[in-house]
């Protein structure tokens, strides 16, 4: 454990120099090439904003869309986002802006040249992400128009017109988030319109928690899917993914819980509580379009009886599934962004991550809190992921018969 950590210190120095040096001066002259960015018009015709993040990232958005879109009415609020490479060029996370009615168009990005496309067409260019690449992407979408804003921290900004330090919330572990107040993702974007003279800190408070809106013809196929396949109007919903392996609860313990839910949820004493469940519900499964993922839920499906649209949907079709659920149970995930954002009941399995942070606002969380829970690693160090091997299917029977 002590000479990881010791190698990660020393590669996140490594990279503060490379970033603050080299990558700062080659930032510098591409700014040179390009042209210097402009002012900030004050009332843009063109508004782009940056999005190449995965799905719970896109969603941490949303709000601050919204406040774009309040500032200048008339101006067209665009987004360029990741796309997936699996199916399609509108798979992936920019489908969350589809759901976003403010947004009048979305550009999936899959490579480079979706991204000269782009350039030289936006007077301001918005960067919704915190890594070099991602200011990069900013001064070639800015191209020699307009002016490109975000934030940068160690260097990783230079490519940006008007930079700004992150809060430094984004860094710390589960326990230093909790002990200094920090704020949830959705508000650093907003913080980030503060910064720029776009919004003020009242703007930010009063557009709240990310809120996706699901389109009509979404629902509609949802209910005659879930009517196809004779499941009931009251139904739990999981999403037990995510790429990370350190971010997985462990595959029998999903199956455990699983077959004790109906149990747990028809004899609330089994679980600690009253749920007001009723009869024990059926079970879904959501996910994405990856081979592993769709397995995954297979496997799942297939030891206990539930029914799995992991690979089977677009994300919209996705969303109206979880708003329709009596009650989503997620890891730490893009389904379990979504799923708050539609109105869903959450509750949300974390390990390494930052709850106070990175939480969908208002779920319901657990987390172990002793060892090295929200360590914010990128992978685990230990021999076993004791954050989340060691969450019992017990403590999460109790939570889910406990919410509303």
């Amino acid at each position: 454990m002590t000479g990881y950590l010791a190698w990660r210190r020393l590669r996140g120095a490594g990279a503060r120099v490379f970033h603050e040096t080299f990558g700062r001066g080659v930032a510098v002259l591409g700014r040179l090439a390009l042209g210097r960015g402009g002012e900030l018009a004050p009332e843009p015709e063109r508004v782009l904003a940056l999005s190449l993040q995965k799905i719970g990232d896109a969603v941490a958005t949303e709000p601050a869309l919204r406040i774009l879109a309040e500032r200048w009415p008339r101006a067209s609020l665009e987004v360029a986002a990741a796309a997936s490479l699996e199916r399609g060029p509108d798979m992936g996370a920019c489908e969350v802006f589809a759901m976003i009615p403010q947004v009048k168009r979305v550009h999936p990005v899959r490579r480079r040249r979706d991204l000269r496309a782009l350039a030289g067409t936006s007077d301001l260019v918005l960067v919704f992400g915190l890594r070099a690449r991602d200011a990069w992407a900013g001064l070639r979408v800015r191209g020699g128009r307009g002016v490109a804003v975000g934030y940068g921290w160690g260097g990783r900004g230079a490519a940006l017109d008007r930079v700004y330090a992150p809060p430094p919330q984004i860094m710390l572990t589960a326990t230093e988030a909790r002990e200094s107040g920090a704020r949830p993702q959705h508000e650093l974007w907003g913080e980030l319109l503060v910064r720029a003279g776009i919004a003020t800190a009242y703007d930010v408070t009063r557009a709240g928690p990310p809120r996706l809106v699901v389109p009509e013809k979404a629902a509609r196929d949802a209910s005659a899917l879930l009517g196809e396949r004779e499941v009931p109007e009251r139904f739990v919903a999981l999403a037990p993914w995510n790429a990370q392996p350190h971010y997985r609860w462990p595959e029998e313990r999903w199956v455990e819980f699983a077959k004790r839910l109906s149990i747990a949820a028809a004899s609330p004493r089994e679980a600690g509580g009253g749920s007001g469940w009723g009869a024990g519900p059926p079970v879904v499964i959501v996910g994405g379009h990856a081979r592993d993922e769709v397995e995954h839920a297979a496997r799942i499906a297939k030891a206990t009886g539930a029914v799995s649209f992991a690979g089977q949907l677009p994300l919209d079709r996705t969303a109206a599934l979880l708003a329709r659920a009596a009650l989503v149970v997620a890891v730490d995930s893009g389904p379990a962004h979504v799923a708050r954002a539609v109105g869903a009941t959450t509750v949300v399995l974390f390990g390494p991550g930052s709850p106070p942070v990175w939480a969908p606002p208002g779920a319901r969380v657990l987390q172990r809190t002793d060892l090295c829970h929200g360590c914010r690693q990128p992978r685990c160090y230990r021999s076993r992921r004791e954050c989340l091997e060691d969450l019992t299917v017990e403590s999460v029977l109790e939570a889910t018969v406990r919410s509303p």
